[in-house]
Parts: C-alpha cells; sequence; structure tokens
C-alpha cells in the first residue's frame, strides 16, 4: 500500500445508509491496510441555522453534540473491526466538504450511503461528488450485505474509457480474491454492433483472465419490454446473486451541457441491490496510482 494514500472516507449522517456504507468499508480497509475516517458536514443555510439554534441554542453546543456521538461511534467501529478510525466536522455544502477533504486526505475511496426514495433521481450530494471525485466512489443502500465480494460485475460498452472500469475491477477482484461478470447490453438489431461487443468482450475476457482472474462474459439482448440498458442490468443483478459490487464509468462534468449524470448511471446507483463503484474518467484515474503498486 502506497503510504500517501491515508484512508477511506465516509461521509455520515448517522442515518442507517451512512451507517451500513461504514460497514461495507471493513474488509477493505483490512486489506489495505489503511484506517477509516467518518466525515459529517454541517450544512451551512438559514433554514438549518435556525433549526439547529432551537435545538441546541448555539453552534458551539451543537458540534459538541456531533463531536459526542462521533466519537461513540468511532469506539463502537475500532471495538468490532479493529480499525483506526479518525473523526472530522466539516461546515459547507456536503459535495464541496467531502470532494475538499478527500482530496486534503489523500483518500483512496469515498463510501457513501444512498437511499431509493426517488428511484430515477440520485440525491444531490451524491450525484455531485459521484461525478467530480478524483478517486472511485462507493455507494450503498440500507441493505445487508453479504461480508466480502465474490463476484464483481462489469458493464462495458464501446466508450474509450473501457480500460480504466476494466483495470479497477482487476484490482478489487485481485484485494477480494473475485471473480468478474463482464456483460455487454445489445440495444440494437445492427450485426456490427453486436459483433463489435463481442470482440470486445472476448478481448476483456482474455485481459482479465491473464491476470489470473476467473472471469465469464455475456451478451445480453434488450427486449422491447426494458426501458433502458439499466434496466436489463439491474435484472442480471438480481438473477445473480453471487454479484456483491457493480463496476460503472460516469462522466467527467464538462460544463453546462454534461452537468447532469446519465440517467441510466443514476437508475444503477439508485437501485442497484449491491453497492455501486463509480468512477469518473481521469487521465491518472488507473488503480496503481491509488493502491500503491
Amino acid at each position: 500500500m502506497d503510504k500517501g494514500k491515508h484512508c477511506i472516507l465516509v461521509g455520515i449522517d448517522f442515518g442507517k445508509p451512512s451507517l451500513t456504507a461504514i460497514e461495507q468499508t471493513f474488509n477493505l480497509a483490512r486489506l489495505l491496510k489503511i484506517g477509516i475516517t467518518l466525515l459529517y458536514v454541517i450544512e451551512e443555510n438559514d433554514f438549518l441555522k435556525r433549526f439547529f439554534s432551537q435545538r441546541y441554542g448555539n453552534e458551539s453546543e451543537l458540534i459538541r453534540s456531533i463531536e459526542m456521538e462521533l466519537n461513540a461511534l468511532k469506539q463502537e467501529i475500532e471495538g468490532r473491526s479493529g480499525i483506526k478510525v479518525n473523526t472530522v466536522i466539516g461546515k459547507g455544502k456536503p459535495h464541496d466538504v467531502i470532494l475538499k477533504k478527500a482530496e486534503e486526505l489523500n483518500a483512496v475511496m469515498i463510501f457513501m450511503g444512498t437511499t431509493n426514495s426517488d428511484e430515477k433521481i440520485v440525491g444531490t450530494t451524491t450525484h455531485k461528488v459521484v461525478r467530480t471525485a478524483k478517486c472511485p466512489v462507493i455507494t450503498v443502500r440500507a441493505e445487508t450485505y453479504h461480508d466480502g465480494c465474490r463476484t464483481i460485475l462489469l458493464p462495458l460498452d464501446l466508450t474509450a474509457q473501457t480500460r480504466q472500469k476494466i483495470a479497477w475491477a482487476i484490482e478489487i477482484a485481485r484485494l477480494y480474491a473475485a471473480n468478474i461478470k463482464i456483460i455487454s447490453v445489445l440495444s440494437s438489431t445492427d450485426d456490427e454492433t453486436r459483433q463489435n461487443l463481442n470482440i470486445q468482450l472476448k478481448q476483456a475476457r482474455n485481459f482479465i483472465e491473464l491476470s489470473q482472474i476467473s472471469c465469464s462474459a455475456e451478451l445480453i439482448e434488450k427486449s422491447p419490454n426494458d426501458a433502458n440498458q439499466a434496466q436489463v442490468i439491474l435484472r442480471y443483478i438480481d438473477q445473480h446473486p453471487e454479484i456483491d459490487l457493480i463496476v460503472i464509468m460516469t462522466q467527467p462534468e464538462e460544463g453546462v451541457v454534461n452537468y447532469f449524470l446519465d440517467a441510466e448511471a443514476q437508475q444503477i446507483i439508485r437501485s442497484a441491490s449491491v453497492p455501486v463503484m463509480s468512477i469518473v474518467p481521469h487521465e491518472f484515474s488507473y488503480p496503481s496510482k491509488w493502491l500503491g503498486e
């Protein structure tokens, strides 16, 4: 492990999804031999200031209360996991604070809890962190998950960023001694597209197997009843209970036109029954830069 990589950062609000996110860091922290940093963000807006002033009297009292809760949680986690835990309280817009702290702490990954109260829209904080973080972001729902990672699902398309996604899946599979399932969804009847996807699947499988990782590859046809490719992928996850993680690539923010996270990526993040690892394609976003190889 690269000594420059200090922690796994977890955004926390004491809700069930964020507590589930903490639990999902345990194995990874042990494998990487690093600690966990819990980050609580106090939002600076008038509504919350009024709410907290009524409940706590003043900001100092609020901060003391949060510190006590964080310290109690820290002690509980360290007792259960044996992993070193640090706590941080930040002030400002949650996504800004999370991204800034991730860079300051040189975080390997960011873990965040998410809910499915609206299955079509990712919350503002998650949306902005997923789109702009320089390290991978793993989002989890308030679910009970398998302890560990048996199989990683890797959906592939024909975009140029496929290599980065494959590289990350390989490194996570190595850490956990996991298998990889590659799938591509065929949305058209075009023979050339089918041929290109099959070629890519074969190349990706061969590349992964050269890394001594068990891998399967499958081309799945989208049916007329499927609203989009995300629906096909989500159904595939539900049909394969051995899958414990899905790796997706999101697009970097490039001005107003591409501001919104792709709708299908949102759907996967919000609705997947397993943790979702989102990677923004960067020139330097290869595992060797983050995992110290």
